[in-house]
C-alpha cells in the first residue's frame, strides 16, 4: 500500500503517503546543485553591494539571470521531491474529503464535498500510462465526481488492501463502493447514482 491510515475517531480518518525514501534521496542532488548555484549568486550580489559595485554587478545581469534560472531548475524539483508531504482527511461529520499538501514553506488545501461525489471506486489500471509493464499496474482508490472527473486517494498492489480503504472512505461520506477489476464492475451497496439523498 502506498499510504498509511490513521483512524483518529469513528468519524475521521487521515490517509498519509508512506515515506518515499528513494524519491527523497533522488531529490537531494538536485536540491544541492540548485542551492549551491543560488547561494553563489546571492554571495556575489552581497559582495558587490558591500564594495559599492552594484552597477558593475548589473552589467553582468544576463549571466546572473542564466545562473538564476539554472539554479531554480535544479532547486525547485529537488525541493518538491525532498520536502513535499500530502495527506487526505476524510471527515464524516463535515461529510467531505480534504487534500492537504505541505511544501514545508507553504501549504495547500482542496476540499471535495460528499454531495459532489457519486461513489468511491477501486479500479485496476496502470500507475503510469507510459509504462506497459504489468508491475506498474495497481488498484487505484478514487473519489468519482459528478463533474466527470476524479480524485486519486491512494493505490494498492492487492485488492484485499484497496477494498477496506475504499469501504472506510465510503462509509464516512455515505457513498457506495464500485470495484472494477480488469474492466468488470463489481458493485457493493446501492446504486451510486441513487444515493443523492445522502449527500
Amino acid at each position: 500500500m502506498s499510504c498509511s491510515i490513521n483512524e483518529e475517531n469513528p468519524t475521521r480518518i487521515i490517509i498519509r503517503e508512506r515515506d518515499l525514501g528513494i524519491a527523497r534521496l533522488f531529490g537531494l542532488p538536485f536540491l544541492g546543485i540548485g542551492g549551491y548555484l543560488l547561494g553563489m549568486i546571492a554571495l556575489g550580489l552581497l559582495e558587490h553591494i558591500t564594495a559599492g559595485q552594484v552597477i558593475e554587478w548589473l552589467k553582468n545581469a544576463a549571466g546572473t539571470m542564466v545562473g538564476l534560472v539554472i539554479g531554480l531548475l535544479f532547486a525547485v524539483p529537488g525541493w518538491l521531491l525532498v520536502f513535499t508531504r500530502w495527506r487526505w482527511i476524510i471527515d464524516g461529520t463535515r461529510r467531505e474529503a480534504e487534500l492537504q499538501k505541505d511544501f514545508l514553506v507553504a501549504k495547500t488545501r482542496k476540499s471535495v464535498a460528499a454531495q459532489d461525489i457519486t461513489h468511491v471506486e477501486v479500479i485496476w489500471e496502470e500507475r503510469n500510462r507510459h509504462d506497459r509493464d504489468r508491475l506498474r499496474m495497481a488498484y487505484m482508490v478514487k473519489l468519482m465526481l459528478k463533474s466527470g472527473g476524479h480524485e486519486l486517494i491512494t493505490w494498492c498492489r492487492e485488492l484485499d488492501e484497496a477494498r477496506p480503504v475504499a469501504e472506510k472512505i465510503a462509509k464516512l461520506i455515505g457513498k457506495d463502493v464500485v470495484v472494477k477489476e480488469f474492466g468488470n464492475p463489481e458493485e457493493e451497496g446501492n446504486d451510486p447514482a441513487g444515493d443523492a439523498d445522502l449527500a
